[in-house]
């Protein structure tokens, strides 16, 4: 059986690609948010008539990467109730490649999880490929950044959103849910631009 464990808010609809493929052998676990709880129509039909196992948690928000915090704590859980089923196959759907410390983690216990940025398998870019796209080192981006950004924790989060992110709007996306402040993100995108310039997306 295939479990797959989805970062609603990182992949949103996109990630959902596939879904038709699956079949009563395979566990959809979607984790979501305030800021990511809306669905196509078509999805939801989707969702409603499959013959695979849905499961809703929406993420109890109040702290910095609350979402990844307890989808990986979830996946632990999910590990524990089905390793010893031979057939058990363990997935996490999101375009942040920072879970990959988890596959690492279980790989050193005999356990594959693997990262898909959709239900279709698609791998995420390596993370050197996704660097190359971005035309600056994170010491320069740190130094443009430390003149609208007091807060260490904060540059960190914004430089390791531009490293993983994919496109231009997956960065303002995620730099939204963060500051939850329009102007704010909108300063510190600006400042971003000559960096991400190669980065598809506006």
């Amino acid at each position: 059986m295939a479990y797959y464990l989805i970062d609603y808010e990182n992949v949103r609809i996109s990630g959902m690609n596939g879904f038709s493929n699956l079949t009563e052998d395979d566990k959809v676990i979607i984790f979501y948010s305030d800021n990511s709880d809306s669905l196509t129509f078509g999805l939801h039909y989707q969702l409603m008539t499959s013959s695979c196992q849905v499961e809703y948690h929406k993420v109890e928000t109040g702290t910095k990467n609350a979402l990844d915090f307890q989808l990986s704590s979830y996946l632990g859980y999910v590990i524990r109730e089905n390793k010893s089923k031979s057939d058990s196959r363990f997935f996490i759907v999101s375009k942040d490649n920072g879970f990959s410390v988890l596959c690492t983690y279980w790989q050193n216990k005999d356990i594959s999880v693997e990262i898909i940025m959709n239900l279709n398998g698609e791998k995420n870019p390596e993370p050197s490929e996704i660097t190359e796209s971005v035309m600056a080192t994170p010491e320069e981006i740190t130094e443009i950044l430390s003149e609208i950004i007091w807060d260490n924790t904060d540059i960190d989060f914004v430089i390791s959103s531009v490293m993983e992110s994919h496109t231009r709007n997956e960065i303002s996306n995620k730099l939204n849910s963060y500051f939850r402040d329009g102007t704010k993100v909108h300063e510190i995108f600006t400042s971003l631009k000559p960096f991400i310039k190669n980065l598809p997306g506006r």
